[in-house]
Order: structure tokens, then sequence, then C-alpha cells
């Protein structure tokens, strides 16, 4: 509902005084990486697929893991904080919003070198990594793309990636209790051709459609 509500609200003028006081909702949770968390969230992860893996061998009952996949497109431009702990440019804009016009013209290759040059300055920040995903994508670098979104997950704590963590987890536990793993994060990308998968196979950041769903079930009924 937040989401929505801030997609139709005008955007705050940034060269207006600060009024209540600190960052905006969306700022400060694209601003939040806490390593010691993202270790909490894995270690986590790992304690519940490991009751699993048990509870099942208990009662020996097979199972199957799946890699899971999310919705990168449910972060989208208009979820970009505008950044304003950086100074403004010359013409007046964040860097951030400039960043955005350079991907809505079509300026891709531009937009990447400002997003990577943004990530330097904001290195804990979510909003640059997101940024560059958007124009590695647009310049159909879709392995590179979900590195960026891995990144900018990895600092606003939404939960809305794969991590490399969270990857590593599963694949160390189906070792463990030699489990099979059905990629369907993998078929749900090349279900995706040209683009990261996005509302065509989900209804939200992590709901699948029906055909998300059938393909989950083909992929893992193959497996």
């Amino acid at each position: 509902m937040a989401g929505l509500l801030r997609s139709v609200l005008p955007k705050p003028d940034p060269n207006a005084p600060e009024q209540g006081g600190g960052a905006s909702e969306s700022d400060e949770n694209m601003n939040r990486y806490l390593p010691a968390f993202e270790q909490a969230v894995n270690d986590h992860y790992k304690r519940e697929l490991v009751d699993l893996a048990r509870a099942m061998q208990r009662r020996s009952l097979p199972l199957v893991l799946a890699m899971p996949s999310f919705n990168h497109h449910g972060l989208r431009l208009s979820t970009v904080p505008d950044l304003p702990e950086i100074p403004l440019r010359k013409d007046g804009t964040t860097p951030a919003n400039h960043i955005v016009a350079l991907l809505e013209e079509g300026s891709y290759a531009e937009a990447l070198n400002a997003a990577n040059a943004l990530a330097q300055q904001l290195p804990d920040h979510g909003a640059p990594r997101l940024l560059a995903s958007f124009a590695h994508e647009a310049q159909g670098n879709l392995q590179a793309a979900e590195a960026e979104i891995w990144e900018a997950a990895r600092r606003n704590q939404v939960g809305s990636a794969l991590t490399p963590g969270l990857a590593a987890v599963l694949l160390e536990v189906a070792a463990r209790f030699q489990l099979p793993v059905s990629d369907v994060h993998a078929a749900l990308h090349e279900a995706s051709p040209g683009h990261l998968p996005g509302f065509d196979l989900f209804v939200d950041f992590v709901h699948l459609s029906p055909q998300g769903s059938q393909i989950v079930a083909q992929e893992m009924a193959k497996t």
C-alpha cells in the first residue's frame, strides 16, 4: 500500500525546506546495509531447511528443494529515493533523479556510469545498485543486472532477491542430506527471454502467476 501511495503522490520538491526531519520511508528502507543481519537471515534459513530435511528423513518421505526466485520488477524507477544526502547537480536535480531521467530517455550507458559513480559515493545504499541493475537490463546484460539486484537486496533487507548467501545455504543443505535441487530460479529466467522475471510470471514480489506456477511445477516434476 505504501508503494502504491508513493506512486500517485507528488514527489517532494528537493529544493523545499525539509519538513518532519529525517529521510523518507523509501530512502530509509534502501539504506540498511547490515552484514550481521544478513548473516542472521542466512543462519535462520539454514536452520529451517535442516529441520525440514530431518523431519522428512525421519518419516521416510521424499523431499526436493527448490532454488527460490523473485520478481525482479517489483522494484521500479518510482521506488528509487531522491538521496537528499548527496549535493544537487548544477541543473538543480538530485543525482538519483538524473539517472532515472537518463534511463527513461534511453541513455543506458551514461546512466550506468552515473549509477556506478553514485555507488562509490554511497556504498551502503541500495538505490545506486538498483539503478545500475535497470541500466544493465536495458542493455541486455541480464547476469550483471541480477548481480546488482542481489546487491540492492543486501542493502535494503526487503528479501526481494535470491542472494548468493541464500543460494549457498540451500546447496549446502542439499549436499548434506543428499537431496535433489530443482532450479526453478533458472527455469523462470529461461521463460523470460530478454529481461529478468517480472510481472509476466509473478503477481507481486514473491507470489507466482498461473503461468509462473506452471513453469515451477514442470521444473519440479522434471527433477
